[in-house]
């Protein structure tokens, strides 16, 4: 079982932008397709040396060509025969359905996931996300050598999307606003990690799987007005997870990691203090979950 919904849902025609972004992240995080997108990544080195292109320009037409070339490229294996093309494949060659399934909460991972938008009117906080992936970074524009490492990703779940591929070929994405680096990341002399999501701008790179996804809180600290605590919590072993219904074979070939942090207690309260500020405390209310589950109406 990988996860479920929770509360009610709505179907919705998402406009073809935002789903070839959707699409295109599920490809890229698909192992299935590794060694396809490492061919199409020589293709596009062959093609254009003579232009001299960067790397980052060479990693940026790989990434916005390769969709569209593994649709014919699978397309034209599969009329040739080749043992490679499995059903699965020609289903996400082939993309998802242009309407998609949003929710308002998910669990997954023993995490229980709320869309922002649902918590402006709730003391819960539940919207907080983060990510560590492994991916290539460049120090500058200019700089030509990416080093490939591990980043953090910190956002706050705006969207709980679910693609549809096949009748029952379904994988469920979150898409939220994300900081990793920069002016709007920083470590005060406690090691606390700080941030500040005042006027962010939407990612070029919205989405990640649910399955990826670990949760975290934001606290607001009272030193530095506008930036937020991080709070990294454990996932809880009690959640109910019930029969799979959202999420299926295609999402089983892609990978996640798990976080550490303090573990909430038997009340779903988890302790914040920002220690070494004279022993100043941090309320705690907006943690608590407060178990309106009549708030949420069975999925349809």
């Amino acid at each position: 079982m990988s996860g479920r919904p929770i509360g009610a849902s709505n179907v919705e025609l998402l406009d073809l932008d935002t789903l070839a972004v959707a699409h295109s992240y599920v490809l890229f995080n698909c192992s299935e397709v590794d060694e396809f997108r490492t061919e199409h990544l020589a293709i596009v080195r062959r093609e254009n040396r003579k232009r001299k292109l960067r790397e980052r320009d060479i990693q940026r037409l790989h990434s916005e060509t390769f969709e569209s070339w593994f649709q014919d490229h699978v397309a034209e294996l599969l009329s040739s025969g080749d043992h490679r093309i499995t059903e699965d494949l020609r289903i996400l060659a082939s993309g998802p359905a242009e309407f998609v399934t949003k929710y308002k909460g998910f669990i997954i991972n023993g995490f229980r996931f709320h869309t922002k938008d649902l918590e402006k009117n709730r003391k819960t906080q539940n919207s907080g996300v983060m990510l560590e992936a492994m991916t290539n970074s460049f120090s500058s524009a200019r700089d030509n050598n990416p080093i490939m490492g591990d980043v953090t990703y910190y956002g706050i779940l705006n969207e709980i999307i679910e693609l549809e591929y096949d009748a029952d070929k379904k994988v469920v994405l979150f898409h939220c606003d994300w900081i990793s680096n920069g002016s709007r990341k920083k470590q005060d002399d406690n090691g606390f990690t700080l941030l500040n999501f005042e006027g962010l701008k939407s990612h070029n790179d919205p989405f990640i799987l649910a399955s990826q996804a670990q949760q975290v809180f934001y606290v607001a600290d009272r030193v530095d007005k506008g930036w937020k605590v991080v709070i990294k919590t454990t996932p809880r072993d009690s959640y109910d997870m019930k029969e799979q219904i959202c999420l299926d074979d295609v999402e089983t070939h892609l990978q996640s990691d798990a976080s550490m942090g303090p573990q909430l207690d038997e009340n779903m309260n988890i302790e914040l203090v920002r220690r070494g500020l004279n022993g100043t405390l941090v309320d705690n209310n907006s943690l608590v979950f407060d178990g309106d589950e009549d708030l949420f109406e069975a999925p349809s």
